[in-house]
């Protein structure tokens, strides 16, 4: 086998010729695990051990609070870790390095290559290769990953999950199945609970992991997610009952808010049925109150039970979920030519809507500039669905709706100018970060590394470009309240049709998540 990767992880960093051939891959493997090799053990991507020991420290202290189901026990050292599992740590060190965007870029092109040698061609089997691909999935906000890949690697990690065996059980007699059948469904849950428990807890907190993953994907695809509820359930409580780590609780009701997100989504109705109407008939059916109070139940005990820093994130989820259960109402209203009839309960829908909107608002300003980076998949378009959404209320004209009063209530404009000025606070501690980063190993950052374009600066682009939006349709009295859906569609994917296609989610399309209606 060729020994050329070794040079490429030492060159990706500085800029050196990339050589992503499979002899190159196969050769990093055998690199790390061999003991002929005479050669002092270096860390892939031009890294120095101490860069990589704060790497992994930052990892546990700040990540895996937004991603708890892949952890590295504290007294695990960086050298330890490349050796016994290399492919999580590539993916801990493209995720946690403080690095200009150029040295990120080349950095991922790597470790995607790596992964592909070892899981496609080498076809693999081991759970370092699950565990660091729902790494860089979670984080791949962060390193320049687009959407449509992040799609291929969850996929891909679900693909993998079954070649494992961990999101199956063993298969049962006719005779054992027919049993279960007749006598409902107690048999099979308690085989199932027995099956789960031959995985280990590391094995579902990665199956846990990828429910979650899948999950947000699926929302904003207006797809279903492909995992078992029933089998999910059974992982969480094990891992729950488990104690193994302080970060068992947080894992549980991290899932458990996936799991009332996606009863809401089907609450709403399936896509290819959806209607306007229907999503809304889910709250008039008195569904709405029962989800909120079970809503509210899960988020009392989540903020009693868990560490005061897991307080935040949960309480920033109950009312990003809450804002998703009144959604509904703000379509209706924004659409009256659909011919559903506003009434008091619309109204209530409404202010209730704008009440989480504010509490949301709140919470996130008062969170640390630097957890914005933080954040994982599970919770980092929440804001962006948020800021919209309140968008759209506040510009209804709709029968009983004082739009006015709304807006007194929540000064939008400030609002996203606070979040703005948030995003540009975090974009330069993240410059500061890096550049301390650099002074580990003794390097500086070059002027041209420190003004390239960031994941931060294009969110703030963002925001501000949202909040310019906004006031030119406050001057213009509410005219082409928003930019029609129509105008703004998604190239087809294959075997759609571009007529109706929602691919990025809810019930607001691509405006919740993207911002691409507004042509960014």
């Amino acid at each position: 086998m060729s020994d050329s990767l070794a040079t490429l992880e030492q060159t990706t960093v500085s800029g050196g010729h990339e050589n992503n051939g499979a002899g190159s891959l196969a050769k990093s493997n055998k690199q790390v695990n061999s003991p002929l090799n005479s050669q002092p053990l270096q860390p892939p991507f031009g890294l120095s051990w101490p860069q990589a020991t704060l790497a992994l420290t930052t990892f546990r202290r700040n990540h895996t609070l937004h991603f708890p189901f892949v952890t590295v026990k504290e007294d695990t050292t960086a050298e330890y870790l490349y050796k016994e599992k290399p492919f999580l740590f590539r993916a801990i060190m493209l995720v946690a390095s403080p690095l200009p965007r150029t040295r990120v870029v080349k950095m991922k092109r790597n470790t995607l290559a790596y992964l592909g040698y070892r899981m496609l061609v080498e076809e693999e089997k081991t759970l370092d290769l699950l565990q660091g691909l729902l790494v860089v999935a979670a984080w791949a906000h962060t390193c320049y990953i687009d959407e449509g890949q992040v799609t291929n690697l969850a996929f891909l990690g679900l693909g993998y999950a079954h070649k494992l065996g961990i999101t199956q059980m063993s298969s049962s007699s006719p005779e054992q199945v027919n049993s279960n059948n007749q006598s409902g469904t107690s048999g099979l849950t308690e085989k199932m609970r027995q099956e789960v428990k031959a995985h280990s807890l590391d094995e579902q907190c990665c199956l846990l992991g990828l429910y979650c993953i899948l999950s947000v994907i699926s929302t904003k695809q207006s797809r279903s997610n492909p995992f078992d509820l029933a089998y999910i359930d059974i992982c969480c409580n094990n891992i729950a009952a488990s104690q193994s780590a302080t970060s068992s609780l947080a894992l549980e009701h991290l899932v458990r808010f996936i799991e009332m997100s996606e009863r809401l989504s089907k609450g709403f109705g399936e896509p290819h049925e959806r209607t306007l109407s229907r999503p809304y008939a889910f709250l008039l059916e008195g569904n709405g109150r029962r989800f909120r109070a079970d809503l509210e139940r899960l988020a009392e005990v989540a903020t009693r039970n868990d560490p005061a820093s897991n307080h935040q994130i949960f309480q920033l989820y109950h009312q990003y979920t809450l804002v998703r259960l009144y959604e509904p109402a703000v379509m209706v209203a924004d659409h009256p030519d659909e011919g559903v009839a506003p009434f008091v309960y619309l109204l209530i829908c409404l202010r209730n809507c704008l009440d989480a909107i504010r509490s949301f608002f709140d919470l996130l300003l008062s969170s640390p500039a630097e957890d914005i980076l933080k954040r994982s998949i599970v919770t980092t378009d929440q804001a962006a669905f948020v800021m919209v959404l309140a968008a759209r209320l506040l510009l209804i004209d709709a029968p009983g709706w004082d739009p006015k009063a709304a807006r007194q209530t929540l000064d939008l404009s400030v609002v996203l100018g606070k979040i703005q000025a948030h995003i540009e606070k975090a974009e330069a501690q993240h410059t500061k970060e890096m550049q301390e980063f650099a002074a580990v190993a003794g390097d500086t950052l070059s002027e041209e590394e420190k003004a390239e374009d960031s994941t931060l600066g294009e969110l703030a682009t963002k925001t501000r470009l949202l909040k310019e939006w906004y006031e030119t349709r406050l001057e213009g009295e509410h005219a082409d309240k928003m930019p029609s859906m129509h105008c703004f569609s998604m190239e087809a994917r294959d075997g759609e049709t571009g007529e109706g296609m929602t691919r990025l989610g809810g019930l607001l399309n691509d405006i919740a998540w993207n911002f691409r209606p507004f042509g960014w």
